[in-house]
């Protein structure tokens, strides 16, 4: 009797393990909590990411600005330079006294080395560099970007953008004040123009000459290096 009876124990408690394995392998329904709770942790982790993404960028674009900062110092005796070639430019305008013979691209008294920088992305945004400014239209860019512009010690009105060869979805528009130039008669209308090695006028934009303001705006679809022209 007492064998029977651990014998009947024991068959009890293998019947009971394999009924709990066999639960164990049975797969259980899909839990809509934890699919939901899933896809907010990956949404969270997407946030992050772009977050991330963003603070990185605004860093280095602290890190450009400062450089543009000592960039400006570097450029002050250039200037001093240009400057004194523009006074002996004029001496020689004021004793021709013939428009005929200005130059293709507008000869201006040079200004001090000026840079700025900004992170654009999808909304748009602008920057101002001396007293020109370059306006970026919400959807030119489907990503943000650092962008830099820089007015280097010269007898043109020029602005350098950078990165090279940006391309926009909508054209962005560039103005540039002329105020500081030779001033063209009424009847010439300026552009702004897309400058290649050794000055070389590669393309002319679509530009409105606002003569009121001494200021011509023009619409670019790719960054370069621009001027004004006449």
């Amino acid at each position: 009797m007492g064998r029977n009876r651990w014998g009947y124990s024991l068959m009890g408690v293998a019947v009971l393990l394999l009924v709990s394995c066999s639960q164990a392998d049975t797969p259980t329904s899909a839990n809509p909590a934890t699919s939901l709770a899933r896809t907010d942790q990956r949404a969270n982790s997407a946030n992050d990411d772009r977050h991330a993404e963003h603070e990185r960028l605004k860093d280095l674009l602290r890190h450009t600005q400062d450089s543009l900062k000592d960039e400006r110092a570097r450029h002050h005796e250039e200037f001093k330079q240009a400057r004194e070639r523009w006074n002996e430019f004029q001496r020689d305008w004021k004793r021709s006294k013939k428009l005929g013979g200005a130059p293709e691209l507008l000869a201006c008294a040079p200004q001090e080395y000026t840079a700025a920088a900004e992170l654009i992305g999808p909304n748009g945004g602008s920057i101002k560099v001396g007293p020109h400014e370059l306006k970026i239209p919400a959807g030119a860019l489907d990503h943000e970007v650092i962008i830099s512009a820089v007015v280097p010690v010269s007898s043109l009105v020029e602005v350098q953008l950078q990165p090279e060869g940006l391309h926009f979805a909508t054209p962005a528009k560039l103005k540039l004040s002329y105020s500081q130039c030779v001033q063209p008669p009424e009847w010439l209308r300026l552009f702004i123009v897309y400058l290649g090695a050794n000055d070389e006028i590669l393309e002319i934009t679509a530009s409105r000459d606002k003569k009121g303001l001494k200021t011509v705006v023009g619409y670019l679809e790719h960054f370069s290096r621009y001027a004004v022209a006449w």
